[in-house]
Parts: C-alpha cells; structure tokens; sequence
C-alpha cells in the first residue's frame, strides 16, 4: 500500500495554518476598530499600514488554502488507492471518488469565476452551488469508507467545516479593503467573523483528522484480515496429505477358450 501519512500530516498542518492566518487577520481589522473607537477615524498612515499588514496575510491565507486543497485531493487519491488495492473495496465508489476529486476544482473554479461579488439571490445560489461541489468528493469517499468497513459521517463532518468557513470567508471577511474606506465598514464585526471563522478551522482539522484516521484504520485491518485468510488457506493447502493414488483393480483372467 502507499504511505499516506505523511500527506495526512501535511494536511492537518496546512489546516492549522489557515486557523492561524485567520486570527492574524482578526487581529488586524481588531487593531483597526480599537484605533477608530480611540481615535474616530484612522488616518491614511494607519490605514495603509494596516492595509499592507492585511493583504500579506491574504496572500499567505491562499498559498496555504491551495496547500489544503492539494493536499486533501492527494490523500483522497492514495487513501481510495490503498483501500481497493490492499483491503479490496468497492471498486465503482473508487471510481466515483477518482471522477469526483478530478472534477470538483474545475467545477468550483468555474462557479467562483462567474461570481461578481455583489449581494443577490444568484451569488446566494452560487455560494450554495459551490459549497455542494465541495461535498462530492467527500461523499465519493465516504463511499469507499464505508465499503471497507470504515465510516462515512466523519467525512459529512469535515466537509460540513469546510463548507461553513467557505460561507463565513464569502460574505463576511473576504469585503474588507483597508485602503478604500466604505461607509458600511464594521472592523468590530469583521474582527469578531476572522475569529470565528479561525474557530471553524479549527474545528475543521479536528474533522479532518478523525476521517482520515478511521479511514487508514479500517484500510489497515481488513488488508490484515485478507492477508491473514489468504497465509491460512495456503497453509492449509501445503500441509493437506496428498490424495491416495488411485490403483487399478487387476484384470480378471479369462478361462481359456473351450475346444
């Protein structure tokens, strides 16, 4: 079977990080409300720093989301691979799993791509659209879970995380731009939103961990049931006695013709 802890635990440190860059942003858009509460205002220094401060945590919050997503589409794949191979599972799940995982991000990009941005019934079906495709590969391989024994909820678990700091991130952190100040603008409220939705990954990684670690675990013991039935029936076979040869009945004599 192919190792797959080692992405396992690049994984849940992938996952660990995002948490972390989310309450470095609540921390800036917090130190943004105390300067305004304090202050009234944030003057264009503070403003702009705060702002450089934001949009680097930005860009490390998507180096590390497309660690997550990497990460967890490779483990998906070893993990169907080692199931089917090593425990015998089902093998049209895999397949399903294998179609899934390949077509989820393009789906998901392409909803992404078609969002404007603004607060209408269609960006509702969209975040609802996309956060649906999330789920496919999840359910694919809750699939293959539950064919070899293991469980299929944590699976519904971890993509629930996911999908909930998806929402979170869409509607309530993602608006905030530092430099372009909105009337609409509540640091307050969007520091407390980086918080949770840091909460939420957390969480998350917990999920996460739980679904990755009972699917390994019922991998490995039915490849050891297999393996243990397979050594015993050759066992069997090479200490079975050999069947006694079959010796032919010698031929009756005739009498001799009658003269």
């Amino acid at each position: 079977m192919l190792p797959v802890r080692p992405i396992r635990a690049a994984l849940l440190a992938f996952i660990a990080a995002l948490a972390l860059a989310e309450v470095g942003a609540g921390l800036v858009a917090g130190q943004a409300w105390r300067i305004e509460s304090q202050h009234g205002t944030l003057s264009f220094d503070e403003r702009w720093e705060l702002h450089q401060l934001l949009e680097r945590l930005r860009v490390m919050e998507d180096v590390v989301v497309a660690g997550v997503v990497a990460t967890t589409l490779l483990w998906m794949a070893l993990a169907v691979h080692n199931a089917i191979r090593g425990a015998r599972g089902s093998v049209p799940a895999a397949m399903v799993a294998v179609v899934a995982g390949a077509a989820t991000p393009i789906v998901f990009l392409a909803l992404r791509a078609v969002d404007d941005g603004e607060q209408s019934t269609t960006r509702w079906l969209l975040l609802a659209g996309s956060a649906l495709v999330l789920y496919a590969p999840f359910w694919a391989t809750g699939r293959v879970s539950e064919s070899i024994g293991g469980p299929r909820t944590p699976f519904l678990r971890w993509w629930m995380g996911m999908a909930a700091s998806f929402v979170v991130h869409q509607l309530f952190t993602t608006a905030l731009d530092l430099s372009d100040p909105q009337p609409a603008d509540d640091f307050g409220r969007t520091a407390m939103m980086f918080l949770i939705n840091a909460v939420v990954v957390a969480v998350m990684a917990l999920m996460a961990a739980e679904a990755t670690r009972e699917m390994e675990r019922a991998t490995l013991e039915r490849a050891l049931t297999y393996r243990v039935l397979h050594d015993d029936a050759n066992m069997r076979v090479r200490t079975s006695p050999p069947a006694a040869a079959q010796v032919p009945e010698p031929a009756r004599l005739l009498p001799p013709p009658q003269v």
